[in-house]
């Protein structure tokens, strides 16, 4: 999994097989970048906006809309717009960067992987 934050950073995540993925996953992604961007640039952002894969398992769901309406109601941010990409969205930067890394890892056995 991997977050893309316009004018900060890609941060990529390695997950493993044994966690189930889905809205906590796709959270827990989010907020750590969140929070470190925080820690960055000294303050949260008056308004949010997250660009989501269009999957109803990670991030179409109750808890992405709970999420943003916390990050608002605790005084975060003022607003929290949340988008969904289309089916087949390969243009877009961050399925780009995924294509390098993809591209990078073929034929890179997963056991020559250090921990």
């Amino acid at each position: 999994m991997g977050v893309y934050s316009h004018g900060y950073a890609f941060t990529p995540f390695l997950i493993h097989e044994s966690q189930n993925g889905g809205a906590n996953s796709t959270w827990t992604c989010l907020w750590t970048i969140m929070c470190r961007m925080r820690d960055h640039y000294g303050f949260w952002p008056q308004e949010m906006h997250i660009q989501l894969d269009n999957t109803t398992e990670d991030c179409k769901n109750s808890t992405t809309f709970a999420m943003a309406a916390w990050l608002v109601a605790t005084g975060r941010c003022r607003r929290v717009r949340v988008f969904f990409l289309d089916v087949g969205h390969t243009h877009v930067v961050i399925d780009q960067i995924f294509g390098v890394v993809t591209r990078g890892l073929r034929g890179v056995r997963s056991s020559s992987w250090r921990t």
